[in-house]
């Protein structure tokens, strides 16, 4: 029968070691900690304005976290909400070290990259796809609880059976986006309680045909849920400098390099875009202006940020929104979003060259290729213009490929996070500044990323000394040097206290 997915996982997650872990991903998810906990502190004032739920500091702190759009991102999903904020709540109960914690994150992060990956050609996309954090969590808690080979087997069963399937008409633009994430994470953390308790869960969901990738997924992808401890995806890992959708931060950069510029002096301001930015743009509330609604609209997001001549959390408050409601309006009338075909083919060559485009659908047959063309447009009538038969060269090729694509044939270390833009800025005088964006700041292949994530970090806790918050930081930066964080009178686990 050959090798079962859920085992292998089961397997990896239980004897990972921290010695095991590159010096490169340690580092990438050490800034990863520094980041979720900027987005959280950012987010609080603006979550100080409306009611939260009361009760469960986790769900807490996963609310603020996601808020405002300011999270991190990899190859494929938003990972931090299940594997690092529940590693980072219960290891002053467990009583783990900073090896421990970082190992148990690694785990979350790679199991819930890989799983959005392979369910990439689907039904959901991006942040949406929230039954990542089911496994995310069960296997970064699994892992900190020191959960055995067996009981992580039930653990990734109990927790895949319940998948959240999030309605777009709830994710854009109200508050229901704010439990995406927080709702499966705790649903993965039970599920790796209760398998230490005896509790079984079914073995086979991982696998080709099973009930779980036939709800999400139209053609799963199942070779990156392969090659464990071999191929890491936190290699991806990228960091958001702007609040906002991931498909923005191109369209914020470019907005960034140019002059402040007056609304007398524009008529016009054009973002042509890539499919995806173009999307989520068009889901968007038209006319709504709250923080929620705002992160999915490039209009308006591009509006505040003209406005303000900046872009951050401040921008977010309702004091700030309501004083400026007309400068606000008046710039968005002037943004029109248009897709362009060409830069959507762009994005997706870069996409399918780093894949291996070949070795990939040589798991394809020509009526997968059929049925992924007529979902796609029957979802995104828009995609018509961009896509047509390019897949069809690669996949003649394929055809003389007998191989099976594993996550070791994709160059995670050379990736790059590409979501492509022009931005066209029309002058009352007639003449157009033209400005172009494809790699956003903070991404993966950024060479700046780690002083980004750093400026974000004490931005976010600007309210503490200086000195208090650069020792903060650098305590999360040399975690692995804890022996037990909670028994340390400066627990590096302990968020910075306003007091």
């Amino acid at each position: 029968m050959g090798h079962n997915r859920t085992q292998e996982l089961a397997r990896w997650v239980s004897e990972l070691r921290f010695e095991d872990i590159p010096a490169s991903v340690l580092h990438k998810t050490k800034l990863q900690i520094l980041n979720t906990l900027a987005a959280q502190e950012a987010s609080k004032e603006v979550l100080s304005e409306k009611p939260l739920l009361p009760g469960n500091p986790l769900i807490q702190k996963q609310i603020e976290a996601i808020a405002l759009d300011f999270d991190d991102y990899l190859f494929l999903g938003h990972p931090s909400h299940s594997a690092v904020l529940p590693a980072l709540h219960l290891s002053p109960e467990l009583e783990v070290s900073g090896k421990e914690i970082l190992t148990a994150i690694v785990c979350g992060n790679e199991a819930a990259g890989r799983l959005g990956a392979a369910c990439f050609l689907g039904p959901l996309n991006g942040q949406m796809w929230s039954f990542i954090h089911l496994l995310g969590a069960a296997c970064s808690v699994g892992k900190l609880r020191g959960a055995t080979s067996q009981e992580m087997e039930n653990a990734i069963g109990l927790a895949l059976s319940h998948p959240p399937f999030p309605l777009e008409e709830g994710f854009f633009g109200t508050d229901a986006k704010l439990l995406t994430a927080a709702l499966p994470a705790l649903h993965g953390i039970l599920a790796a309680r209760w398998a230490q308790e005896g509790a079984q869960g079914p073995k086979n969901l991982l696998e080709p045909g099973s009930e779980f990738f036939e709800r999400f997924s139209f053609k799963p992808l199942h070779g990156v849920l392969s090659d464990w401890g071999e191929s890491w995806v936190s290699e991806t890992l990228s960091f958001k400098k702007y609040p906002g959708c991931v498909y923005f931060q191109s369209a914020f950069e470019a907005l960034g390099k140019i002059k402040a510029i007056s609304k007398e002096e524009t008529r016009k301001i054009l973002f042509r875009t890539n499919l995806f930015t173009y999307e989520v743009d068009r889901r968007s509330p038209e006319n709504s202006w709250t923080p929620s609604a705002i992160n999915f609209s490039l209009k308006n997001s591009a509006a505040l940020f003209l406005c303000a001549q900046e872009l951050g959390a401040a921008q977010f408050k309702k004091e700030f929104l309501s004083q400026n409601r007309e400068d606000l309006r008046a710039w968005a009338e002037k943004i029109q979003v248009i897709h362009e075909p060409a830069l959507t083919r762009a994005m997706l060559a870069r996409f399918f060259r780093h894949l291996e485009a070949e070795k990939l659908l040589a798991e394809f047959s020509l009526a997968d290729i059929f049925r992924l063309r007529t979902e796609t447009l029957r979802r995104h009538p828009e995609a018509r213009k961009a896509i047509g038969l390019e897949l069809l060269r690669p996949f003649l090729k394929s055809r003389f490929k007998s191989q099976e694509f594993r996550l070791n044939d994709v160059q995670l270390s050379h990736w790059e996070m590409s979501f492509p833009i022009r931005l066209e800025i029309q002058k009352t005088s007639g003449h157009t500044e033209i400005l172009e964006s494809e790699v956003p700041a903070g991404s993966c292949s950024d060479p700046r990323q780690e002083s980004i994530v750093r400026r974000k970090f004490l931005d976010a806790f600007r309210r503490l000394p200086t000195e208090q918050a650069q020792n903060q930081l650098e305590r999360w930066m040399t975690l692995e040097s804890a022996a037990k964080p909670s028994r340390t009178p400066a627990a590096p686990h302990a968020q910075p206290s306003r007091n």
